[in-house]
Parts: C-alpha cells; structure tokens; sequence
C-alpha cells in the first residue's frame, strides 16, 4: 500500500500540488498543475533521488506550466471565435432558407461589409494579405491588392 505526503501552493493562475507517493521499491513525486476555471490540468512524475531539493525541478515544471496554460486559452478563444462567427454563418444560411437564397449571400456581404469598417488599417491590411484571402481572391479573378495599399 502507498503512502502519501501532500504540498500545494499557488503559481500565477495555477494550483500546484506536488506529492511524494511513497511505494513498495521506494518513493515517486508527482507534480501537478490545475487552473480549474480554464478546464486545465497536466502532471509529471520522477524519482524522488531525480527531483532532489525540488527547486530546479519545480521552477522547469511552473514554466512549462505556465506555457501550456498560455497555449491552451489561445487554443481555446480560437475555438470560442471560430463558433462565434459560425452563429452568423448559420444565420445567414436559414434567412436564404426561408426566403430567397439570395438573402444567404446579401447576409454574408453586408456581415462582411460592417466587420471591414470596424478593422483599423493594420488590421485591414493584414486581412488582405493573409494566404488564406489572396487564394479566394484568386479563385475569383482577382490579380492583386486593393488600389492604395
């Protein structure tokens, strides 16, 4: 049977718990990190003789932890957006269901029409040169940037 001695502090935004799991052929630390609101949670396990006084391991772990927390809330406001825009999309879609099919296409337009005024110029630009518009823009006949920039 394994025994165990707990530690928990606060990091930033995240919850570390290290454990030392005292085991039949010896001893293993369990390090975990949790940020509860975030729906995030990693651990990693060594020998207790690898993790010695603990601070160098401790200190690579909370950075490591803090990155993959990082890229895990980019990860998960690219999600939040792409369904964002979705809802529009859809909506878009069932007013050309319902009346003319026409509508579909006009709704999109005018979606895009007011998203480009509220871009500043930066974003405006950036827009224009992203891989992803120049092929549609290709696809349609289009040769290049927009006169003036």
């Amino acid at each position: 049977m394994a025994s165990t001695r707990d530690k928990s502090y606060k990091h930033g935004d995240l919850a570390i718990e290290v454990r030392i799991v005292k085991l039949a052929n010896g001893h293993k630390v369990v390090v975990s990190a949790t940020n509860v609101e975030a729906d995030f949670h990693i651990e990693k396990d060594t020998t207790l003789s690898k993790f010695g006084s603990g601070t160098h391991f401790l200190q690579s772990f909370e950075k490591r932890a803090t990155s993959e927390l990082a890229e895990h809330l980019k990860r998960r406001e690219r999600a939040n957006a792409a369904e964002s825009v979705e809802r529009f999309i859809d909506a878009a879609r069932q007013h050309g269901e319902i009346s003319d099919p026409q509508h579909e296409a006009g709704d999109l337009q005018e979606y895009l029409r007011v998203m480009w005024d509220l871009l500043t110029p930066s974003q405006q630009a950036q827009f224009e040169s992203d891989e992803r518009v120049i092929e549609l823009l290709a696809s349609g006949g289009d040769e290049g940037p927009a006169p003036g920039r």
